[in-house]
């Protein structure tokens, strides 16, 4: 919708209001200023100023207007540098609650109000007003904060409230730049933040983050960047029903007419390995993809997926262990040979030809830093991601 069909429809009343209060989060946040256009162009070029547009939401609850500007006219290394701003694994999420229903904290979900406009913009940029905004001709405005469509927006949000929540007490995760964890005075909280989403357990750092930022805190958990979350008797459940809705609607058996899908798959002679991490008896993290380097035999398979699943254990169990305390990871594993090659207490003949990134696995059980037991197939739950199982075998 534009902002002329916007004006001209029957809700032209809830439209007008929704753009007076982006405009006065504009100017509550002093997002920019009124400058004469020649001033401008002593700075940036003149096809660097960018052009706004309204963009109109209508949700359940209220109408929506946000003003966006179109950053890809930007010019590297004029009006932007740096892009990049990291986000956090749905791994870490699902961690966090469970962290969070096995300790008994409590967990709330909320959302940064205006959350781009809070951050200020490293590089000159300036736009040309938008339809609706009464601006002098050879006006334009010059940004202070990073309005939503410039290309570093996103990186001075990541930048500005990094810096706000250690001036809090919240330490920045290494092993999750977007994972937060905040310890004093015996109180515990992990803040998991997707732009400007997140979720935060332990109740003792709300009221600080109320103080620096504008949230607005959900009164029930319902979903997270797209996740549908239900709260249960034992915990929550994570599905992703529009997702499944779009996986099923790309099965040929819903095409009627002439198919180009292929008739077969092409057959890959590498082996598949899996990984399934599951603390509390949920799982966390799971992955399933096709080896980049060919194995032998099937013990050698599985020695490597042990390789791939450690370092990825290890790195859950890095990302909250300074916070919370953790036991020893153990992995579990269903071939006998597999096991003895990790532990040194078999000959690794048919494996020294295999690269050294794979032999982490012996090192981290000599470190103590994980354990690793066998276990019979028919107990081994990662088989799921991997194999054709039964219906029994599968329930």
């Amino acid at each position: 919708m534009t902002y002329k069909e916007a004006m001209s429809s029957e809700e032209k009343i809830e439209w007008s209001l929704a753009i007076q209060e982006e405009m006065n989060s504009m100017k509550e946040e002093n997002v920019f200023i009124v400058k004469n256009l020649n001033d401008a162009l002593k700075e940036v070029p003149h096809e660097s100023i960018l052009s706004t547009k309204w963009v109109f939401v209508q949700k359940p609850e209220r109408f929506k207007a946000r003003l966006v500007a179109q950053g890809f006219r930007q010019i590297h290394g004029i009006n932007y540098k740096e892009t990049f701003a990291p986000t956090p694994t749905f791994g870490a999420l699902r961690l966090l609650f469970s962290i969070a229903v096995i300790n008994n904290w409590p967990i709330k979900t909320f959302n940064f109000k205006v959350a781009f406009l809070h951050s200020i913009i490293d590089k000159p940029v300036y736009v040309w007003p938008p339809q609706g905004m009464n601006v002098p001709k050879y006006q334009v405005l010059k940004l202070h904060k990073a309005l939503y469509g410039t290309e570093q927006a996103s990186r001075c949000w990541w930048v500005y409230l990094k810096e706000v929540l250690q001036k809090i007490g919240f330490t920045a995760n290494g092993e999750d730049a977007s994972t937060y964890t905040f310890q004093k005075d015996g109180q515990n909280a992990i803040l998991w933040i997707h732009v400007n989403d997140g979720a935060l357990t332990a109740s003792s750092a709300e009221t600080q983050l109320n103080a620096h930022l504008k949230i607005k805190w959900d009164t029930i958990i319902k979903g997270l960047v797209g996740i549908s979350i239900e709260e249960t008797a034992k915990g929550f459940k994570f599905y992703q029903p529009d997702l499944i809705q779009k996986l099923v609607n790309l099965n040929p058996r819903n095409v009627t007419a002439k198919s180009e899908l292929p008739a077969n798959c092409k057959l890959e002679s590498n082996f598949s390995m899996n990984n399934m991490d599951k603390p509390y008896l949920k799982q966390i993290a799971w992955k399933s993809r096709r080896q980049t380097t060919v194995a032998s035999s099937t013990a050698q398979a599985e020695y490597m997926a042990l390789s791939f699943a450690a370092k990825e254990t290890l790195w859950m169990y890095n990302l909250f262990g300074k916070t919370i305390t953790l036991k020893t990871p153990i992995l579990l594993s269903d071939n006998k040979t597999a096991v003895g090659i990790s532990t040194d207490s078999m000959s690794k003949k048919q494996t020294r030809h295999l690269i050294r990134d794979f032999n982490v696995i012996n090192e981290y059980i000599v470190m103590k830093k994980l354990e690793l037991k066998w276990i019979t197939t028919n107990e081994q739950l990662a088989d799921i991601m991997t194999k054709s199982l039964g219906n029994l075998k599968t329930q």
